[in-house]
């Protein structure tokens, strides 16, 4: 008996609890120590179990049973492991012998660890999508001039980020499940289990989704922010233009918030002063300045001086564009605009209206070809400054 084998490999035959004697004289210990050993086979008494049961004493630590599917052994062996404690059962099923018993799991969560990938997938995106925004400053201007308003330019690099996510996450949860089984090969030893749900890929692709959306964020507003005029360049004319009897007209002071350095004074008014000589001749445009001209030489004496005109009459302002010092070397603008006509009062705000927009306008297309250097010292040289006596 002693050479017959159980399902899990011991021998048949029972245990016993074996006791030794403390002994510190011979190195022992100086409590009883206990140990389970097999009993001899010569020991060994084969009974019925209803005569077994009638002995005093009697302990049942193994039982066998027969059944007649593999369904019923797996029930029964999780009923045994279940009801008693301290218990394990074992059953086989095609040559292959299965172990049930009640033990402990390491069972690793990934969902608290999520915070600092999230967060750095989500600075690495930011800056690779607004790398993309500088780079393509050309693209947002060119949209802006075929009638894309701001929120339609957000909304592509946005869609962008949101096509990114979507990729990265599927092809990450794909390459993930994959790379299990290569991890779980018996050289490596992975103590843990992977954990496959749909519920799972559904989260990996939304907080892949939501972390490349929340990254381009910033950088679409910036593009959206590349073709429309900033905060500062914002003017509302109700609250900005004083107003001053003056002869015959009205005298109107506009505030432009545009700030440029001292040095920069001089070649955004040869600026304006060229372009405004350019945009348009009477007879030919239904727009134009007359008596475009500069006074003085540096901030804060030097003057821009224009008429502005309207086919018809409809428009006929005479205005001056002043720096003001606003820091210690920033200056503002101020715009002096004359209205002589006597003419009810919307009528001179509508006048007044055409001639800053037409002032804005030539502000933005400043601000955009001073970004991108289009205008050199070369080019502001040609420029020619007419100096009168105030």
């Amino acid at each position: 008996m002693s050479g017959i084998r159980d399902l899990d490999g011991e021998p048949v035959v029972p245990q016993y609890i074996c006791i030794h004697e403390a002994d510190p004289r011979h190195g022992g210990t100086a409590h009883p120590s206990f140990s389970i050993e097999y009993v001899p086979a010569k020991y060994v008494v084969v009974l019925h179990a209803k005569t077994a049961m009638k002995l005093p004493r009697t302990v049942i630590s193994r039982i066998a049973v027969k059944v007649k599917d593999v369904e019923e052994g797996r029930s029964l062996a999780r009923l045994a492991v279940l009801d008693w404690d301290n218990v394990e059962a074992f059953y086989t099923h095609l040559g292959k012998v299965y172990r049930v018993r009640i033990g402990e799991r390491k069972v690793v969560g990934g969902l608290n660890s999520l915070t600092i990938p999230l967060a750095i997938a989500t600075m690495n995106i930011g800056l690779a999508a607004l790398s993309d925004v500088y780079e393509r400053k050309r693209e947002a201007l060119i949209m802006s001039c075929v009638g894309f308003n701001p929120m339609h330019i957000s909304s592509i690099f946005i869609c962008e980020a949101l096509v990114i996510g979507a990729i990265s996450g599927t092809l990450g949860f794909v390459l993930g499940i994959n790379s299990y089984r290569l991890i779980t090969l018996p050289q490596f030893r992975l103590g843990v289990r992977q954990k496959i749900e749909p519920e799972w890929g559904i989260t990996a692709l939304v907080l892949s989704i939501l972390a490349s959306m929340v990254g381009s964020l910033i950088p679409a507003i910036k593009a959206s922010m590349l073709a429309t005029p900033s905060l500062i360049r914002r003017w509302k004319l109700d609250s900005s233009i004083l107003k001053r009897k003056r002869g015959n007209g009205e005298n109107y002071f506009i505030e432009i918030p545009l700030e440029v350095t001292k040095e920069n004074v001089v070649d955004f008014l040869l600026y304006l002063s060229g372009h405004l000589r350019r945009c348009g001749r009477p007879y030919i445009s239904s727009e134009w300045f007359e008596d475009v001209h500069i006074t003085g030489h540096e901030p804060p004496k030097i003057n821009l001086y224009f008429v502005h005109k309207w086919s018809g009459g409809r428009v006929h302002t005479v205005n001056r564009l002043l720096p003001a010092k606003s820091g210690p070397r920033h200056y503002v603008f101020h715009l002096e605009s004359t209205t002589f006509r006597q003419v009810p009062k919307e009528s001179s705000m509508r006048q007044i209206q055409k001639t800053v927009s037409v002032l804005r306008r030539l502000i933005l297309r400043y601000s955009h070809d001073y970004r991108y250097k289009m205008i050199s010292e070369r080019q502001i040289g040609r420029f020619h400054i007419e100096r009168v006596k105030v």
